[in-house]
């Protein structure tokens, strides 16, 4: 059972399908490349009462192939990015119910 107060450390992960979209400043050009991939992290959820808390995470995203965006087909110059990637951080407010 979870601690009424306290600090309960976590770690995440994942595979799943990824759809990214991206469209030129001035709408010039639009991709939308679907791809499996990954996600990893961790966080901690500290409980300062027996219901209420604050939680923080920190998690990677990162698809599995080095897929180039559709409107780079046919272009031989390296202009596309490689593996789409990013990190998230992300706060929130824990409230637990009675139980």
């Amino acid at each position: 059972a979870a601690p009424r107060i306290g600090v309960l450390p976590y770690v995440t992960g994942g595979v799943g399908y990824m759809q990214m979209r991206v469209t030129s400043d001035l709408g010039q050009f639009t991709s939308t490349t679907r791809e499996t991939g990954f996600n990893a992290g961790g966080g901690l959820i500290a409980f300062f009462s027996e219901r209420n808390g604050i939680r923080g995470e920190v998690r990677y995203f990162r698809s599995f192939q080095n897929q180039a965006p559709s409107w780079t087909r046919g272009v031989q110059a390296d202009i596309a990015p490689n593996a789409f990637d990013f990190w998230r951080a992300g706060i929130g407010v824990t409230l637990r119910t009675r139980q």
